[in-house]
């Protein structure tokens, strides 16, 4: 086999992933987005808090665009893979039964 062709299998198939995480990550980011306008205004039509506390609807926001933030990082944040952390991957997967 030769080793050029397995190179480029191997950047290909991390080039599909790459795409499918992102294609995942905006997916989120849209349903994020979306469902969080809907909370804000069921928040201001049903009574801006009259309470002076902290709206409901900020916990949802905050917590989860914490979560987005945390997918981003993953889907964003490339560190570099060395040929010698692929095969030490490979190595694991060899003697784990």
């Amino acid at each position: 086999m030769d080793t050029a062709t397995t190179d480029e299998d191997r950047l290909r198939a991390q080039a599909v992933t790459g795409i499918k995480q992102q294609r995942g990550f905006l997916g989120h980011v849209a349903v994020y987005l979306v469902t969080n306008a809907l909370l804000w205004v069921i928040w201001a039509v049903n009574g801006v808090g009259a309470d002076g506390g902290i709206p409901w609807p900020a916990h949802v926001t905050s917590f989860w665009g914490l979560g987005v933030a945390f997918q981003a990082w993953g889907t964003f944040h490339h560190s570099a893979i060395s040929d010698a952390r692929v095969d030490r991957g490979v190595e694991k997967m060899r003697v784990s039964p």
